[in-house]
């Protein structure tokens, strides 16, 4: 099983710039994406750019890990 990769990221509009360039260095991996807000384009964004999931912050502890162990 692969580690997967949680980005945290206070720089929403650079979130599909960052989960591309890790797709593009690790295609195999997972990348989960933690957001601080809702919002549709950032999510539309990110999953076009390989984003395997987002959470939207506050994210608990329980959820965090069901998704990474889901994403392998």
């Amino acid at each position: 099983m692969k580690p997967s990769f949680v980005m945290d990221t206070n720089l929403e509009s650079k979130a599909s710039h960052w989960v591309r360039a890790v797709r593009k260095i690790h295609p195999e991996r997972p990348v989960l994406l933690l957001a601080q807000k809702h919002d549709q384009d950032l999510i539309w964004q990110a999953m076009n750019a390989g984003a395997y999931d987002i959470l939207v912050k506050p994210v608990d502890e329980g959820t965090l890990l069901l998704r990474h162990a889901s994403s392998n």
